[in-house]
């Protein structure tokens, strides 16, 4: 599978990943657990310079914002060396700016632009620009070449695509363009053509796009431009393949807030599993668009936890790439109502701590996950005690692991077969599923036939274990999992 970035990224883990037990006694009366000093296949990821890119929405903003309630405040530029310093430190490797501080076209040596890619580059970040021009392009509803179309031919947009970005696009930090947001299928002609034509122009620039996730009632339009009915999961198929197929594109990008106000979105897992397996069959990576923000009435503001569930079950579905939504609060939310995000308007930390525990532990994470791609998964709950499955577990695909059984565990939970194919390992990433608000721990017993021994990954430091009877048996806590590649 393409590798998408120059830098890899991994999204958020945990801090306390709190892991009690070890290989248990599960197997036949009186049998003890392999002792792992035998182990001859020890797996080692010891040498792996794998990192994850992380970037968010946005960056810090001018200081002119708009509140919830609707009113103008005017306070001090935040665009400094220090906050892009803090920025770095949280853990993000790009900036990505957006219509606050857009470029379209104006003197670039006096430009916001410029400003934000020289301190950028000063600490070591790289930018996405939103240059309004290009995503007006991206944005019609229509295709941009032909007869009666805005450019005749494909090489006079991408000589009026490289004309927009010549003022920029060799600064060191520049690291690529923003697209159209959220688009429809009938701005994917449009979408692809600007996308081909800026990988004409330099197929390294990367182009930044967050497709629409499915949900239920949105009509039939959005994903296939069909002029009625309503979306179906596979109209949502149709809408993934036909935006690769028509952008060419190497990743697919999407949104998915799980943390609403009173649950956890019923098609979480579902847009995840659909998305990576999806993409998969075009060659493509995922970058998963995380919450890290409350609006009122929709979602509910993020905790430690949660950012470290939405690390972990990314994870386990072999996502390589993501991005917050949001860092700092947008200079104008009258509509969405922003009310949290990890910096507040005037540059208070509010999440802020919290991700950056979460990003460090991942990245330690990045070494060893990044070499796997996703294969299949299993989703079970505890049948004995809960009444039925949880909401968020419906429509999804329930395959059978290779070797691999899963016999109890105290709370939702998915298993998910990884596979490096360099190496010829097999990896299992096994989550703690419940919406992290339940604050359940889960205690999994898994048997991994036909081996003696298991290396355990947490906040990426291994540890191997002699297994009983093949069982390993953990306890994880919420909004955490563990990484297994079962040996002999």
């Amino acid at each position: 599978m393409k590798k998408l970035w120059r830098f890899v990224i991994i999204i958020t883990m945990t801090t306390a990943m709190v892991f009690t037990g070890c290989a248990a006694g599960a197997g036949e009366s009186g049998s003890l657990p392999a002792d792992p000093a035998n182990a001859k296949e020890v797996p080692d990821y010891s040498d792996s310079t794998a990192r994850m890119n992380m970037y968010a929405y946005v960056g810090p903003t001018p200081g002119n914002y708009i509140t919830a309630a609707g009113q103008q405040v005017y306070g001090g530029d935040n665009r400094s060396i220090e906050s892009y310093q803090e920025y770095k430190d949280c853990g993000f490797d790009t900036l990505l700016l957006l219509g606050n501080d857009g470029y379209s076209g104006q003197n670039f040596e006096s430009s916001d632009l410029k400003r934000n890619l020289d301190m950028a580059q000063e600490v070591d970040l790289k930018v996405i620009v939103f240059d309004s021009r290009m995503h007006d392009l991206s944005a019609a509803a229509d295709g941009l070449i032909g007869d009666g179309k805005e450019f005749d031919s494909m090489e006079a947009l991408i000589r009026k695509v490289e004309e927009y970005m010549s003022p920029y696009m060799d600064h060191p930090a520049f690291y690529g363009i923003s697209l159209v947001d959220e688009p429809s299928h009938n701005q994917f002609q449009a979408l692809g053509e600007v996308t081909k034509a800026i990988k004409a122009v330099n197929e390294d620039i990367f182009v930044h796009t967050v497709m629409l996730p499915y949900h239920d009632g949105i009509t039939i339009d959005r994903y296939t431009g069909a002029s009625f009915g309503d979306a179906t999961i596979d109209s949502y198929k149709t809408y993934i393949n036909d935006y690769l197929e028509t952008s060419g594109a190497d990743y697919f990008g999407y949104d998915n807030y799980p943390f609403l106000v009173d649950s956890l979105l019923s098609t979480y897992y579902r847009n995840m599993q659909v998305a990576v397996t999806e993409a998969a069959e075009k060659d493509a990576d995922v970058v998963l668009s995380v919450q890290s923000c409350e609006m009122l009435g929709v979602t509910r503001a993020p905790e430690e936890d949660d950012f470290r569930f939405q690390a972990n079950a990314a994870l386990a579905f072999g996502v390589k790439n993501i991005l917050y939504y949001t860092y700092w609060m947008f200079p104008t939310r009258t509509v969405e109502n922003y009310v949290t995000a990890i910096m507040d308007d005037d540059g208070t930390k509010m999440l802020y701590d919290e991700v950056q525990r979460v990003n460090a532990d991942t990245q330690a994470m990045a070494k060893i996950l990044l070499h796997f791609d996703y294969e299949k998964a299993a989703f079970t709950y505890d049948k004995e005690n809960a009444i039925s499955a949880p909401a968020y577990f419906s429509g999804l695909k329930n395959d059978e692991l290779d070797r691999t059984e899963i016999l109890e565990v105290s709370a939702p939970t998915m298993v998910s077969q990884m596979k490096d194919s360099e190496k010829n390992l097999t990896g299992y990433m096994v989550v703690n599923s419940s919406d992290p608000s339940e604050d359940l721990s889960d205690t999994v017993s898994v048997k991994f036939e036909g081996y003696d021994y298991a290396t355990i990954y947490v906040r990426g430091e291994p540890e191997t274990v002699g297994l009983t009877n093949g069982v390993l048996e953990w306890t994880i806590e919420c909004g955490d999992g563990i990484f297994v590649i079962p040996h002999n």
